[in-house]
């Protein structure tokens, strides 16, 4: 077997995680990564005839039966996964009846997955029935566009639209917007769903006075998406203060748009 700790999917997975923490977005033990492996790379670094440790969901993953992930640990801190994935992390198979995964690499028999893994299973599903390329769920604690949900309309074509007006390119990178939920206590069930609806529509969804979830092909896609909403945040509690700041307009969002070959969201802008 190879070394799995050089495998090109354990590298990426600690390099976006490590960047995230940079940036400011995963205090401590915020925030939680899971990314959908491919079984016949996975199977070069790990035996995947032996069982592992079952762990049980808040849900059931059965349409993800046999699927293994990468996933962060409980109570792990951002800071140490890139120095120490095997600690910090771990890969999960999601169990032919789908009521459980089996551990089967990293974290101590003691610990488990993280708290919000029946949320990232039912984003998973969520997403693949309608992209079969989706691999990737990021849950972090963006700083602006936290900031931002304390102090804006908790409306999604209201956020939306005040993000894509602020940079060119904003609306090619998340036509669909923003999608937001009613404040909720994380690791629960409600969460989850909620979450896993919105990913329905859109590939970024806001818990106000939380943060962000987002989802993707790849790890390097949904942490630029992640990066420009966060960006865009920034900028209108920059510009927010000031009278005269200026916005793009409909019309030249939707030339954009078209431009591009992107469709915005209709329910936004038309």
């Amino acid at each position: 077997m190879k070394n799995i700790l050089e495998s090109k999917f354990i590298q990426e997975f600690s390099n976006v995680i490590d960047r995230m923490y940079l940036l400011g977005w995963d205090e401590r033990n915020a925030g939680n990564v899971s990314f959908i492996l491919d079984q016949a790379e996975l199977s070069l670094y790990l035996d995947l005839s032996k069982p592992g440790r079952l762990y049980p969901l808040q849900i059931n993953a059965k349409a993800l039966a046999g699927k293994y992930l990468l996933v962060t640990g409980s109570g792990k801190y951002f800071k140490n996964v890139k120095e120490h994935p095997e600690a910090n992390s771990c890969i999960v198979k999601v169990t032919e009846n789908g009521d459980h995964v089996e551990i089967l690499w990293g974290l101590k028999p003691t610990e488990r997955p993280t708290s919000e893994l029946s949320t990232h299973l039912a984003s998973h599903i969520s997403r693949l029935e309608i992209d079969p390329t989706h691999r990737v769920i990021i849950h972090t604690h963006t700083t602006y566009t936290n900031m931002m949900s304390a102090i804006t309309e908790l409306d999604e074509k209201t956020f939306s639209k005040a993000l894509w007006g602020l940079n060119t390119e904003n609306i090619i990178i998340f036509p669909e917007g923003i999608g937001i939920i009613p404040w909720e206590i994380p690791g629960n069930g409600i969460i989850g769903k909620n979450t896993a609806d919105k990913f329905k529509t859109f590939k970024i969804v806001l818990w106000p006075l939380h943060g962000v979830v987002a989802c993707g092909d790849t790890l390097d896609s949904t942490f630029g998406l992640v990066e420009t909403v966060e960006k865009a945040a920034m900028t209108y509690l920059t510009i927010k203060p000031f009278s005269n700041h200026k916005l793009i307009s409909d019309e030249d969002l939707l030339r954009l748009a078209k431009a591009f070959n992107v469709k915005p969201n209709e329910a936004f802008i038309k």
